[in-house]
């Protein structure tokens, strides 16, 4: 290999996740020294993976004519989690014109705890054409539960859907009621 004033040209990195084996690739396996102070993608694939915390180790050797001079190695912490949303009540009833609410709860299904996961954003999917809804916080934390407040209209009678999604990088999930209208 060569070296630039002294150092090695380029950075070996590889990887591990445990106590799984999933599968983590680069970007690029090798980085030039001239890239050393850039970033590069670790992606690590979790669908189908078990639920809860994994420890990512990552080590940075350096490779000076074949020989590895030194080891680096940073951990880090992969949350694999999953959510649901779920309203409550989840039926309610009410004149024209009037207005109910529904708690709007965001639920850790099961994995990590609390730690490092992102807050969930909230959005009304779908209502009956002539109400209106207010979120009272359209961010939450998994874990947490905002209120859902809507106000019936005057010309959409009957039984009717009331559809919350929560989203986070990587996929949404929604929660479901119903508000009849008479």
């Amino acid at each position: 290999g060569s070296t630039i004033f002294g150092l090695p040209a380029s950075v070996s990195l590889s990887s591990a996740v445990t106590p799984n084996s999933l599968t983590p690739c680069f970007g690029g396996s090798s980085l030039p020294l001239s890239l050393i102070a850039q970033q590069t993608t670790l992606t690590v694939p979790t669908t189908g993976a078990s639920l809860g915390d994994r420890n990512v180790a990552v080590t940075g050797s350096t490779v000076n004519s074949g020989e590895t001079c030194d080891d680096r190695v940073a951990n880090a912490g992969l949350h694999i989690y999953d959510f649901n949303i779920s309203l409550s009540p989840s039926s309610t009833t009410v004149l024209r014109g009037c207005s109910t609410s529904y708690t709007v709860n965001v639920n850790l299904v099961s994995g990590s705890t609390g730690i490092g996961l992102p807050n969930v954003s909230l959005a009304v999917a779908d209502k009956p054409a002539d109400a209106s809804s207010t979120l009272v916080s359209t961010s939450v934390a998994i874990g947490s539960s905002t209120t859902l407040n809507v106000t019936a209209g005057a010309t959409t009678l009957g039984s009717n859907p009331i559809k919350v999604t929560g989203t986070v990088t990587g996929g949404s999930r929604d929660g479901i009621a119903s508000i009849n209208i008479y």
